[in-house]
């Protein structure tokens, strides 16, 4: 899941919260995460504590925490805030493979349309209390 404020351990390298996901899942390996951060190109913020991070990274760093470990259902809030236009492409690649897997559920909400018609086959609009399909 990626919540619009993510929140990692301050202290903590973007390397090291990684490394903190291995306890908690058996499909996460030193591999998996090197694979992530060259993906996202983070090897030059590897050794930089979370808290010394650029909003755009700490987003970057929140969306290798929700695929690292291949879940079948992905919530996604606002997961395109303060990223930049490449970061951007790559991450709307990403969700376009990855919802492909028959056995896979992508929920993602946006507050820009564009985010969410471009990337999924069914939309729903939120108004005034009120979900209306597209």
């Amino acid at each position: 899941m990626v919540i619009e404020h993510v929140e990692c351990l301050p202290y903590l390298t973007l390397l090291e919260n990684l490394k903190l996901l291995k306890h908690l899942s058996p499909k996460i390996t030193d591999e998996s995460i090197d694979y992530w951060i060259d993906y996202y190109g983070l090897g030059k913020f590897k050794t930089i504590a979370y808290k010394n991070l650029s909003l755009g990274t700490k987003q970057k760093l929140a969306l290798i925490q929700a695929f690292i470990h291949q879940p079948k259902i992905l919530l996604l809030d606002e997961l395109m805030n303060a990223l930049d236009e490449q970061s951007v492409a790559l991450t709307k690649d990403l969700i376009r493979s990855y919802g492909q897997a028959a056995d896979r559920l992508v929920i993602m909400t946006s507050h820009i349309s564009e985010n969410i018609s471009d990337l999924c086959h069914v939309t729903y609009l939120l108004r005034n209390g009120k979900l209306y399909r597209q």
